[in-house]
């Protein structure tokens, strides 16, 4: 049904600036945090799952 399709756009859509923010070695979200990339890389894998 289209309710579920857009809704399911919308989803995926407001991943979108989650995973760039994760998706470098050197990223903003390392340098305010402090945590290396080792660890931001399971966020960014779920992320990209959901």
């Amino acid at each position: 049904s289209p309710a579920i399709a857009i809704r399911t756009g919308v989803m995926a859509y407001s991943c979108v600036p989650i995973l760039i923010a994760l998706a470098g070695k050197t990223n903003i979200i390392t340098l305010l945090t402090g945590f290396s990339h080792e660890k931001l890389n399971v966020f960014h894998q779920w992320a990209a799952w959901i």
